[in-house]
């Protein structure tokens, strides 16, 4: 099996949590070149902010192997379907987007999910640093993610991070337009009655803690 063609992980050291998912055709060179100085001086983005705030601590990111692929082919989609299932378990992924150069939103074709299945049976890492999760590491940090989206000061942390955060029209429009053609794509049910009433009583108590907090 050709190491060269990958999907890889940067977990927290301080935390044990997966923090990017990424693609490589250069093996581990990718994973690695993200905290090297030149390449981080220029990344202003999420990730590189959380990489910079390890080094203030003289800590250094881990690199785990969540895949490994026979060639390039396959590459966008598994990066896509990986960020998708650790996101979907809670993971506080610095990831911008969904990922696959574009195929955001995109559901694979069953023959690609079997592809991504067999490119993955008997991955071996040859280099003996990097680990390959196992399905008993997933459950891992699919729990440490439950754990921390539950802690009431992880969430009083992100509300406060999140207040005051504004896009720009270029970033609205783009995100608007994605999501059309995304229920374009696949059109969704209209919402029952219930539904619309468990979103509208969500709504109110949420305005009613803003204003409450507010008041403060």
């Amino acid at each position: 099996m050709n190491d060269r063609f990958l999907i890889y992980g940067l977990s927290d050291p301080r935390t044990g949590q997966l923090r990017y998912i990424g693609k490589s055709c250069r093996g581990l060179k990718r994973a690695r070149s993200h905290a090297y100085p030149g390449y981080l001086s220029r990344d202003r983005t999420y990730c590189g902010n959380w990489i910079r705030s390890l080094q203030a601590e003289g800590k250094k990111y881990n690199i785990v192997v969540v895949q490994i692929l026979p060639d390039s082919e396959l590459l966008a989609e598994a990066e896509s379907f990986w960020i998708g299932y650790f996101r979907r378990l809670g993971a506080p992924l610095t990831n911008l987007t969904n990922g696959g150069e574009g195929c955001s939103g995109r559901k694979m074709s069953a023959e690609t999910r079997e592809k991504l299945r067999l490119a993955n049976i008997g991955n071996k890492n040859s280099t003996g640093k990097p680990r390959i999760l196992s399905a008993e590491q997933r459950q891992a940090m699919a729990d440490r993610a439950r754990a921390r989206a539950a802690d009431p000061k992880v969430r009083e942390k992100i509300s406060n991070t999140l207040k005051g955060h504004t896009q720009s029209r270029e970033q609205v429009a783009t995100r608007a337009a994605s999501l059309r053609a995304r229920w374009a794509k696949n059109p969704r049910k209209p919402w029952s009655e219930e539904i619309k009433k468990k979103m509208r009583d969500s709504a109110l108590k949420r305005w009613e803690r803003e204003r409450n907090h507010g008041n403060d």
